[in-house]
This record gives structure tokens, sequence and C-alpha cells, in this order.
């Protein structure tokens, strides 16, 4: 929901609000002379209005989060940067994204009427790797630079690179993520409950019967292609080596039925659905560069979390449940799931999460985490419920009934991470 805005602010804010805009199109303050080099499917949706209006969605969420002065501010700053100044200014940008998107989601959360809005986050990350291709335009010194600028500002504003836990005994650790909206081409207005927990999550101390857990987290992207180039590993493999920061659970997020769902298994299968770049891509989870990885895939990876304590811990409203089920199938036969564990020989069909990105993320983490010889660290995934955007009938980026859904999933989600972290205990 918009917040209140004060009357002396308004000429700044209209005025960043229309800088937004202009990002939007490509055409930002100062950059409208350059070309933008190859916009992806997901910055060409800063373009795409709200269904009725002619209002762009991302402006609107931009604003809405009070994220616009800082799209704004960045725009500014890079008009006449040269490339070694973009490669600086990229990720203390997105870092500082971050960090207020962060901030105002965890003031919300304080409040029994908070939003917890994920979206702005995303569409002004948009919007500033779109400001980042229209500088570097058709300079070739400018276009050398921007792949390094493009990476370190989106790792930044993914808090991929501020997770920094407390080192020695004493404290339990540990490592979430969340996602990005997604399937916007269906609903542009599109949340992720996984991205808000992520938001209110990262850097928080929960205080348990065992002492206290801290909690980093991360925004994965919905894009086959990113996880190929082993984002999941660079987010989760720091703290799944053995250190004095190690975690002692690894977490992995996203929404989907119309429950709490601690998935068992997680399957080597991608079964191709669309993702936010429109791609396809089916097939074996391919290894990951960088990282410790197994000779060959494991085909199903059972979680670790201490399921039954967070099954028994009474949270609510939504059922919380194990989802022990597993697709497979022998050889060149057809497939078939069962709920009872996957079968002896079989190759992965689906996980319990699906043959999606969710899945992915479970298995991506678990494997690293198998590989690294952590079997002591509790490592697997929580699917929440979907929202519901039936209220969602007008112009509006919000209503009561939305917002109150997205609320409740975060709260249960606080709880049973926290039980989580109760369970664990300290090593």
């Amino acid at each position: 929901m918009p917040r209140t805005r004060t009357p002396r602010r308004v000429t700044t804010r209209a005025a960043a609000a229309a800088t937004v805009c202009l990002v939007a199109a490509t055409a930002a303050p100062g950059l409208a002379s350059a070309a933008p080099m190859g916009l992806t499917v997901e910055e060409q949706r800063l373009t795409t209005t709200i269904p009725g209006t002619d209002r762009r969605a991302s402006a609107a969420f931009i604003e809405a989060d009070g994220l616009d002065q800082d799209v704004a501010r960045f725009v500014s700053r890079l008009r006449d940067a040269s490339p070694g100044e973009a490669r600086r200014l990229a990720p203390e940008s997105g870092a500082a994204l971050w960090k207020k998107a962060v901030r105002a989601v965890q003031s919300e959360h304080a409040t029994t009427a908070g939003d917890h809005d994920d979206r702005g986050l995303y569409w002004a990350r948009l919007a500033m790797t779109s400001a980042l291709k229209s500088w570097a335009g058709g300079d070739p010194a400018r276009a050398a630079a921007l792949p390094d600028a493009l990476h370190a500002l989106d790792y930044a504003s993914r808090g991929i690179t501020d997770t920094g836990f407390p080192s020695g005994p004493g404290t339990t650790r540990i490592m979430m993520s969340g996602f990005d909206p997604f399937i916007l081409d269906e609903q542009i207005r599109r949340s992720n409950p996984s991205g808000a927990i992520a938001l209110v999550m990262d850097g928080k101390t929960i205080q348990t019967p065992n002492g206290p857990a801290v909690v980093q987290a991360v925004m994965l992207p919905v894009t086959w292609s990113e996880f190929d180039k082993g984002i999941v590993e660079d987010a989760y493999g720091p703290h799944l080596s053995r250190g004095a920061a190690d975690a002692d659970l690894a977490i992995t997020v996203s929404q989907a039925r119309k429950s709490f769902d601690i998935e068992q298994w997680a399957g080597a299968n991608r079964g191709g659905r669309k993702d936010n770049l429109n791609e396809e891509i089916s097939g074996q989870v391919p290894l990951s560069p960088r990282w410790a990885q197994p000779a060959s895939n494991p085909q199903f990876i059972e979680t670790t979390l201490p399921w039954r304590a967070m099954v028994a811990a009474g949270t609510g409203p939504f059922t919380v449940r194990l989802n022990p089920d597993a697709c497979g199938r022998d050889g060149a036969g057809p497939a078939s799931c069962t709920d009872d564990g996957p079968k002896p020989g079989w190759t992965a069909v689906k996980g319990g999460g699906g043959d999606y990105l969710s899945n992915e993320s479970m298995y991506r983490v678990n494997r690293l985490r198998t590989a690294l010889g952590r079997t002591d660290i509790g490592g697997g995934h929580l699917h929440t419920p979907a929202i519901e955007y039936d209220s969602l009938t007008g112009p509006e980026l919000s209503t009561a009934a939305f917002a109150k859904q997205r609320r409740d999933i975060v709260h249960q989600a606080e709880a049973l991470i926290a039980a989580a972290a109760a369970a664990r205990g300290i090593r």
C-alpha cells in the first residue's frame, strides 16, 4: 500500500517518480541518446501497465515501497560515470537498495497492518539494470565494463554480498532464501511471499529455548540461466563450507499451494516450465561451476530439516505438513509417483516440490551440502501457501485481503523458522 507522503516532499517524490518512469521506458535523463543494450524479457516488462490504466506497474511499486529516490539517485550518479566508477557504483547502490528494502519491510512487520511488500525491490533492481544498459549504449569501454557492473548490482541487491554470521559458539546460524515474483505475464501485480519472508528475516535474531538464532537471507531469481551460472551455490556455499561462521540450517523457501509443505525430497530433473525470461529448459540439473560437486547427480536428496518439530509447533492459520511425494521412472518406462520414498534405481521426474526452480533451489543447496560432507547441517525446502489475486479487480496495487494473506503467510513462516531453530539447537 502506498505510504503517506508529507507535502514538503511532493516535488522531490514527483521528480523521482518521473525518473523511474523514464528508466522504465529505457530513456533515463542523460542516457536517452544511448541505445539500451539487449534488454531482457524481465526488463521489457518495466513498461507494462496496470490493467485498465496507463500507469506503469514498475514505477508504481517502486514509488509505493519508497525506492524511487534510490533509483533516481543511481541514474543521476551513473550519468557521467566512467567505466571504473560504474563498477564501483553498481555494488554500492545494489547493497543500499537491499538494505533499504529490508528496513522498510521489517519496520512494517512490527505493525499489525504492515503490508510486507516485496515487489518494489524487484522492479527497482530491473530499473537499475536497464539504466546500466542505457549508460553502456554503443560505447566500447562502457560495454566492456557492463557485465561486471550488472553482476555486482544483481548480487548486492539480492543480499548475496551481505550474509555474514557471528562466529564462534553460542548462536544457531540459519541461511535462507526467497524468490522474486513470477508469472508476471498473467498478473503484473504478482508478489512472492517467500521474498517477503526473506526481507522480514534478513539479519533477524530469534530467541529460542536453546539460545539465540541469527538469520541471513537472500533473494533468488526465477531464471534457469542464473541458476546455471551458480547463483544458488554462490549464495549458500560460503556458509556450507566449514569455518567459524558456517550455517546450522540451510532453508530454501518458495510459494506453491494452500498449505505450508516441508518437502521431503528434491529431484534432479527440470520440467522446462517458462521462467521470468520466458525460457524453457528441461533435463538434469547441471553441475555448478566454482563449487564442490558430486561425480554425478544423485537423483533424489532427502531433507534433513527438523520437520517433526516444525509440524508439531502448532503454528497457524495454515496447515503445516511433510510432503513425502516423489516421482520417477525405471529406465525408459513410464513415470510413477509414490509417497513412501523413491524406488531404487529410479531416474528423477519430480521431487515433492515439483520440477521447477523451487525444487531446484532445494536440490542445488543440498547437493552442495552433501558434496562438502556437511551431514551436520539441516537442509531442506519450505513451500508456502500461494497468494490469491481475486481481490485485485481494479487498478489497486494491494487490497486489505491481499495484504492480510501475505502478512499471515509471513508471520507463520517466521514461527516455523523459529521452531526449526529451537529444534536444531546449538552445535
